[in-house]
């Protein structure tokens, strides 16, 4: 099953290596971008819950 699911997976790799190449590229900076927004996010998010933290603690 394993070894027929690696056939499977490799299959397009020789079939069509530049097209899958450009794609895996694609799909690859697409995930690097989402992860990159979504760790921009958090650090704003705790930068912005840091800095409400600071200004209970100035207004007490």
């Amino acid at each position: 099953m394993f070894m027929w699911l690696m056939c499977y997976m490799l299959y397009p790799l020789f079939l069509g290596f530049l097209h899958l190449n450009i794609m895996f590229v694609c799909y690859m900076l697409c995930v690097l971008m989402c992860l990159y927004v979504l760790i921009y996010t958090l650090f704003v998010l705790l930068y912005i819950l840091k800095m409400h933290n600071v200004t209970t603690l100035v207004q007490r």
